[in-house]
């Protein structure tokens, strides 16, 4: 075992001893909310107190239960990600730089591909160059909340991953595309093309419909329905402003450590599976072949 390797195992033992410190501490308040909740029920029988006392003690104990749980992962999550993700990202590639802040919300604003949102959260980023391709990537939530009072509940849009991929050249139009029936995004009508797989998959707006199907050629939809069948998850794809963004509505959060094993080598591959991704996109779609409109 050479010294680097010596490096990462012990980092490997290190984050395993700080694991189990806290899948202790999350057993011991699961157990501490279950009793609680338990008591919580046993005082409301005794007592004749209505069922929406009970509901508001258990929606207080599930409230605490949210917090103390990120609470007990926040410092293991964060030493994960700036000793394990790293690594996993040198061996993706050097062109790659690895941030655990987000990306802004303008992106999803002015493309608007994802339609009406009140809320977006965002980290994970990564970013840089492949197959002379520049990309960024980071994990989003986006959604809305409808109703007030007890009614107000929390619509999910998209949970999952934002691509950004550079075509190097620049759009005069915005095209958006996408599996969910969404309202029509503004200033855009709806088209259909040529391939009835696609129109039957997803729902096409553009601005300019001669520009829609100058980008969108019969080989580009046939790798776009495959990656839609490839992903699970709702996709949505828009060409804007000489760049194409994708989003995938997954409900995956990338770079999250492992609570119930332990951290290997195993590890880091799982992170670099979800990084390679990124080049199957690119690959797959043929982004590093210019494509652009004069």
């Amino acid at each position: 075992m050479n010294n680097q390797e010596e490096i990462l195992y012990s980092k490997f033992e290190s984050l395993n001893k700080m694991r189990r410190k806290v899948l202790r501490r999350l057993v011991i308040s699961y157990l501490v909310l279950f009793f609680l909740g338990i008591i919580s029920l046993s005082v409301v029988s005794k007592n004749d107190f209505d069922f929406d006392s009970l509901n508001v003690l258990w929606g207080i104990i599930i409230v605490i239960g949210i917090f103390t749980h990120r609470l007990i992962l926040k410092n293991y999550r964060k030493r994960f990600k700036a000793e394990i993700v790293p690594i996993a990202i040198e061996q993706f590639g050097k062109d790659i730089t690895y941030t655990p802040e987000g990306i802004s919300s303008h992106y999803a604003k002015i493309t608007d591909m994802f339609g009406y949102f009140t809320s977006f959260k965002s980290e994970d980023t990564v970013f840089g160059k492949i197959e002379d391709v520049d990309f960024k990537c980071a994990d989003v939530k986006v959604g809305f909340y409808r109703g007030s009072g007890k009614n107000r509940r929390y619509v999910k849009v998209c949970h999952g991953q934002f691509y950004i991929f550079d075509f190097n050249k620049r759009f005069r139009t915005s095209t958006v595309i996408r599996e969910k029936s969404l309202r029509r995004p503004s200033g855009l009508e709806k088209i259909e093309l040529e391939s009835v797989d696609f129109n039957n998959t997803f729902k096409i707006y553009t601005s300019n419909p001669h520009d829609a199907f100058y980008i969108l050629t019969p080989h580009f939809m046939e790798k776009l329905i495959l990656l839609e069948r490839n992903h699970p998850g709702d996709l949505y794809i828009a060409f804007y402003n000489n760049q194409l963004f994708i989003g995938i509505n997954n409900d995956k959060d990338r770079f999250e450590p492992p609570i119930l094993s332990d951290i290997n080598p195993t590890t880091i591959q799982s992170q670099l599976d979800d990084l390679y991704i990124i080049k199957d996109i690119i690959i797959e779609l043929k982004l590093n072949n210019k494509i652009f409109i004069y």
